[in-house]
């Protein structure tokens, strides 16, 4: 009798497996791509509605089964400023974030983590935005979050009853990144992230947002490395310059929405307010800045001395900020996007005389003079884009720099096109090439520039250096910003070191408006 032999032979089996993993909210299953693990759309507090909204942000509770992160949440409900509706929806459900890790990561893998915080005034955004995509970070060894938070009414209506209730008002929207931080603490290992080695970014409403951390002492010791992108809490006319001027606007705004409702600053009309639908209050939170008056309607966040200290100017003078170190920078025109180019000399004279009243508006226009600029636009531009970011930034710069590393960078490219245009090198412009996700056509000057800007941002979050990511060192040299020896990082189609040209005009506007 003849024996028959039955072989088996096990062949490999290749297909994308689903990460999965076990955290302290739960088990959560994600979407593999050819560049990350990507989980979408994970609660980190509850949904904002009923006693909840105007209020601070409550933790999520722990799932129950399985959470499947394959698609992004619900958008935070906003203003139609930028049109984000479309991408998948609002709703009250928002407050959800994303991460993306390096294929393969695991517990305790000890990745750095990033933390972005996207930018739109504070009344429009959203992490789930192509733009933000986090793969590129994730592809070079990052663990990258990305967050909503609430917008418009919803996070920064401020009030003297829910400063009674709260201990605080108008900061919203930064409670909940706070509360997103502290999510990151709890659960980013669980991803393969080191929670001891966690940078927060953000652009312009974001980078306000980054500095305004910085400054809190609430979020002591939950990240060590700040990026800011064009922008910081110090800005006019989006945020305010001091208290006693946040407050008049951040207080007058919101009085001004209670009374399109026939509402009082009571707890009875706290209770009417949070009746109305947030989709109606979005429509009375647009992005009217008033440069040239206070009438508008814009919310703004609240130096209210619990999130923000009453003086940020002050606190940073008095070296009163988190021990973090800072990559931050700005674009050659920032203030190209805010002014419509039919702006005359007597528009522009106005608004100065108008804002600085008060601190010599005659020295401020000699700074923005006709004699300086070929035309009304361009004195515009300079003056908006220095008021409103540039300021900002060098302020935070020269205190931040007594105690920490702090480089700055000058973003300066922009292809052909882009220059034949009034936005130029504008406002955001630089987004794309920081997270290396430019469009398909862009030339290869473009993804060099991309390249190099990416790379630079991924040393810092992983060393604190911009110049090395621990293992190789870059040929250019970024060297760290000093307040009375300054220098900045040219970024453009070459790098290099370069004077920072803007300092002597920003240290006499600082002295006019603060001295």
């Amino acid at each position: 009798m003849k024996r028959i032999f039955i072989v088996f032979v096990f062949l490999p089996f290749f297909a994308n497996a689903t990460p999965i993993v076990d955290s302290k909210v739960g088990t959560i299953s994600g979407v593999e791509t050819d560049k990350a693990y990507i989980y979408k759309g994970i609660p980190y507090a509850k949904a904002a509605i009923g006693d909840l909204r105007f209020a601070p942000p409550v933790k999520a509770d722990r799932f129950t089964g399985e959470f499947k992160a394959e698609k992004f949440c619900k958008i935070p409900i906003q203003s139609p400023f930028m049109n984000y509706p479309k991408l998948n929806g609002e709703g009250v459900d928002s407050l959800c974030l994303n991460v993306y890790t390096p294929k393969g990561a695991k517990i305790n893998d000890k990745y750095p983590v990033y933390m972005w915080i996207y930018g739109g005034a504070f009344v429009g955004g959203a992490s789930s935005h192509p733009l933000y995509d986090g793969s590129e970070f994730a592809k070079d060894g990052i663990v990258f979050v990305s967050i909503n938070y609430r917008l418009g009414a919803e996070g920064f209506y401020s009030s003297k009853t829910t400063k009674q209730l709260y201990g605080t008002t108008g900061n919203w929207g930064l409670l909940d990144m706070i509360l997103a931080l502290n999510w990151i603490k709890d659960n980013i290992k669980y991803f393969g992230g080191d929670e001891n080695n966690v940078t927060i970014g953000g652009e312009s409403a974001g980078a306000f947002s980054v500095s305004a951390l910085v400054l809190s002492p609430l979020t002591k010791g939950l990240f060590k490395k700040a990026v800011m992108e064009s922008g910081t809490i110090l800005s006019y006319p989006f945020v305010s310059l001091n208290q006693k001027d946040n407050q008049l606007i951040a207080y007058g705004h919101s009085e001004k929405l209670n009374n399109k409702f026939d509402i009082k600053d009571t707890l009875s009309g706290l209770a009417e307010l949070r009746n109305i639908s947030p989709e109606l209050l979005s429509n009375y939170c647009p992005l009217d800045l008033g440069f040239d008056n206070k009438d508008g309607s814009y919310l703004i966040p609240n130096f209210d001395g619990y999130v923000i200290p009453y003086e940020p100017y002050e606190s940073l003078k008095n070296g009163e900020f988190n021990n973090v170190d800072i990559l931050l920078g700005y674009n050659t025109n920032e203030g190209t996007m805010f002014v419509p180019p039919s702006v005359t000399d007597k528009q522009l004279d106005s608004v100065i005389t108008y804002h600085h009243k008060k601190n010599g508006s005659n020295r401020i226009n000699k700074l923005y003079s006709r004699e300086i600029y070929q035309n009304p636009y361009d004195r515009s531009c300079e003056y908006i884009g220095d008021i409103a970011f540039n300021l900002g930034m060098k302020i935070f710069a020269d205190n931040l720099s007594k105690k920490n590393k702090v480089y700055m960078y000058h973003f300066d490219y922009a292809p052909e096109y882009m220059l034949r245009t009034p936005y130029k090198v504008g406002h955001a412009s630089e987004i794309a090439y920081v997270f290396n996700n430019l469009q398909k056509d862009a030339t290869q000057t473009q993804r060099q520039v991309a390249a190099d800007f990416h790379k630079r941002v991924v040393n810092f979050i992983k060393t604190g250096n911009p110049n090395t990511d621990g293992n190789t060192e870059e040929n250019t040299i970024w060297n760290t910003y000093e307040k009375n020896n300054v220098a900045v990082f040219r970024i453009s189609d070459k790098l290099h070191m370069e004077t920072f040209m803007l300092k002597d005009r920003l240290d006499i506007l600082e002295s006019e408006l603060f001295n």
